[in-house]
């Protein structure tokens, strides 16, 4: 279940406090810290918050909700901002025209994780891949990891498009057959009439 881009809703200033905890625990090089609740860091260069299946992890009270943003982790490892999109972070942009075709190829399944076998549904990630790249993560050997699920919006912004085109052609095709339906009906009619 682990993934190269991982989601929290975290205000920015907490990105500080964290890194220099991370920095703190990874200089100790300790084998077994405490970290708070009874937790127990149980390798060299790892931060533990909360205890893994036990605790709920809640990081301190701050603003409104409005005020936090979504942070990610890179495929560097660091933490960014998974919401910036303004065209000075960007270059050489290309409009994706990719939509339906893409959305038509990706197989939905259920299944179980073999770590701890839940239930769940998703997307493999191998087979995401092999129909669009760009939807797709991989770990640090190079492995197809996940899939990113959030970029799925995009793909289906299009499909929407698309599909919304076919139906206004499908709309004008119908108009057309009841117009030539009527006139062939109006003929039939003045013939009998004559």
């Amino acid at each position: 279940m682990t993934s190269l881009v991982r989601r929290l809703e975290i205000v920015p200033g907490l990105i500080l406090a964290l890194v220099v905890a991370a920095t703190m625990m990874l200089m100790t090089q300790l084998t077994w810290l405490p970290a708070g609740a009874d937790a127990m860091v149980t390798a060299s260069n790892r931060v533990q918050i909360g205890r893994i299946g036990v605790d709920t992890v809640a990081i301190g009270a701050f603003a409104s909700p409005t005020s936090s943003i979504p942070v990610c982790i890179n495929n560097l490892g660091v933490f960014v901002n998974c919401t910036s999109s303004s065209l000075r972070y960007k270059e050489r942009v290309v409009t994706w025209r990719q939509g339906l075709n893409v959305i038509q190829q990706l197989r939905p399944v259920t299944f179980a994780w073999k770590d701890g076998h839940l239930p769940d549904l998703g997307l493999i990630a191998e087979e995401v891949a092999a129909v669009e790249p760009l939807l797709s993560t991989r770990n640090d050997k190079g492995e197809i990891e996940g899939v990113r699920y959030d970029r799925l919006n995009v793909v289906l912004i299009n499909a929407i498009k698309q599909q919304q085109h076919q139906i206004e052609e499908l709309r004008r095709e119908v108009q057309q057959l009841r117009i030539a339906s009527r006139r062939q009906h109006r003929r039939a009619f003045n013939r009998r009439r004559a």
